[in-house]
């Protein structure tokens, strides 16, 4: 089960120390709809970093515009098969082995912190209600085996160990996938 990291406390003090920079690298996100940043910590220190962005190789082939994702109208994780940008978890960690190599040790101690912006570059903290859905990033994370991913909600802060996101994100994508398979449905 996740855990809830609530405004005030130490670890949400924590957290909060870094929303800035996870909001800068977010600005810097090339997507027309989902602008994310992501640091990975350690001990205080910022180890990897990233952003969702298009791969340079294909910089001129797609836009957020041209997306095969959003030209078929999948939302809430669903066809995130189709998404041709490398996703701020993502980049975070290949930012990490970059700068770290591939450290097991190191990422095992680290936690992630992922902040999301509006389209209009303005923090965008998810409800209440929100569970991960990318199973992509979920798998990344995984791999790697950070300690801990921190995404943030309007009730404080919600961490999740690489296990519980994987099955969390999981689920979530299941109950998304159904949604949309409903509105096909209506829609022919």
């Amino acid at each position: 089960m996740s855990t809830k990291i609530k405004f005030g406390s130490e670890k949400a003090a924590e957290t909060e120390k870094f929303i800035p920079e996870c909001v800068s690298l977010a600005r810097k996100s090339d997507c027309n709809e989902s602008n994310y940043g992501a640091v990975i910590v350690y001990e205080g220190k910022v180890v990897g970093s990233g952003y969702n962005h298009i791969p340079e190789v294909l910089a001129g082939e797609y836009t957020c515009k041209a997306c095969p994702r959003r030209n078929v109208e999948l939302h809430g994780g669903v066809g995130f098969e189709l998404c041709v940008t490398i996703h701020a978890e993502e980049a975070a960690i290949q930012d990490f082995y970059a700068r770290n190599g591939f450290n097991k040790e190191l990422l095992s101690k680290s936690t992630m912190i992922v902040e999301r912006l509006n389209k209009n570059g303005e923090l965008s903290v998810f409800n209440s209600e929100f569970v991960p859905y990318c199973t992509k990033c979920a798998g990344e994370v995984y791999k790697a085996g950070l300690k801990e991913v921190i995404y943030h909600r309007s009730d404080g802060f919600m961490s999740f160990s690489p296990k519980e996101l994987v099955l969390d994100s999981v689920a979530s994508l299941a109950t998304n996938w159904r949604r949309q398979i409903s509105e096909f449905t209506k829609k022919d």
